[in-house]
Parts: structure tokens; sequence; C-alpha cells
């Protein structure tokens, strides 16, 4: 078996996530419960759970620390560019407007935001030579 990645992080309102990261996504649900569920995020494990009180309530969650919360995913050029083309098709808001850098060339790389219900950044890049992205300098 692969190794994955797997990320557990509470939500406001469960039913309205698991909405947004199936039918915007195109998450596939896994395990689901009253209080929590599983997703498979581009083959990965992220679980979603019920918070008890809104997430704004807690102590230290409030917008400042929010903009830094996000977690995503490295997909293939091709991956990447129709996940694209469904989300403008969905007229999804972006956090981070769609870009690419150094087109053509070895350091070629893409990259979109956007914000879950629980304004939780989703980050999704593509590395043409991700071999040479993840060597030290």
């Amino acid at each position: 078996m692969a190794e994955l990645f797997h990320l557990s992080f509470w939500v406001d309102d469960l039913e309205r996530s698991k909405r947004f990261y199936a039918e915007t996504l195109g998450c596939r649900i896994g395990r689901d419960s009253p209080s929590w569920c599983d997703l498979d995020f581009f083959g990965h494990q992220v679980t979603i759970h019920q918070a008890r009180q809104p997430q704004g309530e807690l102590a230290g969650a409030g917008p400042s620390r929010r903009t830094l919360d996000h977690f995503g995913v490295i997909l293939s050029k091709q991956r990447w560019q129709a996940l694209l083309r469904q989300l403008e098709a969905r007229q999804a808001r972006f956090r981070v407007r769609p870009r690419q850098e150094d087109v053509g060339q070895p350091t070629e790389h893409g990259k979109f935001v956007l914000v879950d219900p629980d304004g939780l950044g989703l980050e999704f890049k593509y590395y043409c030579a991700l071999e040479q992205t993840l060597q030290r300098a």
C-alpha cells in the first residue's frame, strides 16, 4: 500500500462541509457518522468533525489566524488543469486566483487556493519537475 497523508479538522456545519467537498471538489465520502466523516481527498484521507461550537468562538480562532490555516495537494499538470476547468464551470470562489509561472521551463508550476465553508484554505499545485522542487539547493 502507498503511504498516504491524513488530516483531521473541525467544521461548523458537517452537512454543508460534506456537500462542499463532495459536490464542489468531487471528493468521495467514505465512512460517515452523525458527528464526522472521512473524505477521499485526491487519494488521501481527510476526516471532518462536527464542532461543538462555531470555530470563530474558539480562543485564538479569529480571522487573522484562520487565513493561514490551509492544506493542499500536488497534482499532475493535467489533473490540475482539469480540476481548474471543473471549478470554473461551478463558479468556485478563489482566495488565490489560478496562476502558472515559468511556463515551458523546467521550473514550471501552477497554483490556486479555494476556501471551504469554514474558512480553511485548500491549495492546489502542480510542478512539472517535482523532484527538482523537493531537492535542496
